[in-house]
């Protein structure tokens, strides 16, 4: 992926004289490709420039909300995220993933608004499913978490969200099988 996303640029910077849209275009998969190469800070510079090159590009702004949330910059990611939604605003994997950053900046109202929407526009769409799986638990509705996480798993075997969605589940079940604490015994 690295070598692949190091040519990508290279024909970028040598597609110079053609539209900045085409250019963007090729960014964005220079981006896509050290994005799996796991180079999170190169990709965000490079859905940068594809950004610059073309504002418009709404899958250039989840590029870069990608990267951002590999680094730990939430609030960057949500702020892409808010961006390509308003290009957007029917896009069930980038409300997903919107819902996602506001989980971790501690905003779970909002985003299980942004999971429901997300739901109500794809009933199946894997990430919203395994975002509000995570609300459920936080919220403490454990039967309401396994049930996204297992109807995930069915749909999506072997994908990486039924993947993250089977180590939840599997921690979910570990935090039940534990044995309830007991009073300790007062002494007089």
């Amino acid at each position: 992926f690295a070598e692949a996303a190091d040519r990508l640029e290279r024909l970028a910077e040598a597609m110079a004289a053609e539209p900045p849209q085409r250019q963007a275009e090729v960014l964005g998969q220079a981006a896509n490709a050290w994005l799996a190469a796991g180079y999170a800070e190169r990709a965000a510079r490079i859905a940068t420039l594809a950004v610059r090159l073309d504002p418009g590009g709404v899958e250039y702004y989840v590029d870069r909300a990608i990267a951002q949330a590999q680094m730990g910059r939430v609030r960057e990611a949500r702020r892409d995220l808010d961006l390509a939604l308003e290009l957007a605003p029917e896009r069930a994997d980038i409300l997903a993933l919107r819902a996602s950053a506001k989980r971790r900046m501690g905003e779970g109202p909002g985003a299980l608004a942004d999971v429901e929407r997300a739901l109500r526009l794809m009933p199946d769409q894997p990430e919203a499913l395994l975002e509000r799986g995570h609300l459920r638990r936080e919220a403490g509705d454990r039967l309401g978490a396994r049930a996204d996480w297992r109807r995930l798993i069915r749909l999506m075997p072997g994908s990486p969200a039924a993947e993250e969605a089977a180590r939840a589940l599997e921690a979910l079940d570990l935090w039940l099988d534990r044995p309830e604490p007991q009073p300790t015994p007062q002494r007089r």
